[in-house]
């Protein structure tokens, strides 16, 4: 197919998922206003949710599938992405080796039982930490070429 047509398919794709999550934004605003009944709020919730799992499912596959597209049609710049994909394993895993899994002494822990739960914990601390790691990274590197770029422009 040609760039054209493809642009055009995508174009439109986008289009019809902006305009599904405006309908439902409007819809689910108009089924909340006003009202405190617990059931109509989770049945107004409920659709939003779902199109939320639409959407996330939709971001997943083409964070996968575009990149393996790249690495196909450009085989020697694969380095590159495989290089990034490993410093972010190496990150996850450090996050993973930072992250504490000891329970919580909450009032609810008793009630609750991901508070005590040691995987829970742990995947949740790395989640944090890689987050932490990541946004840090990403902050120092624009404040280095932030510098870089105004002594270099001198």
């Amino acid at each position: 197919m040609s760039e054209k047509i493809i642009k055009r398919v995508l174009r439109i794709a986008l289009g019809v998922l902006l305009l599904v999550s405006v309908v439902l934004g409007i819809v689910f605003v108009v089924n909340i206003a006003g009202t405190s009944d617990r059931e109509v709020l989770r049945s107004a919730t409920e659709p939003v949710l779902i199109w939320t799992y639409i959407l996330l499912g939709i971001a997943a596959a083409s964070a996968v599938l575009f990149p393996i597209a790249y690495i196909i049609q450009n085989p020697r710049k694969a380095v590159k992405a495989l290089i990034s994909l490993v410093i972010l394993v190496v990150v996850v895993l450090i996050a993973y080796a930072i992250a504490d899994g000891t329970p919580i002494e909450t009032a609810t822990s008793a009630t609750n039982p991901d508070f005590s739960n040691t995987n829970i914990l742990k995947i949740t601390g790395t989640g944090l930490w890689t987050t932490y790691i990541l946004v840090s990274a990403a902050i120092l590197l624009l404040l280095v070429t932030g510098v870089r770029n105004m002594i270099n422009n001198r």
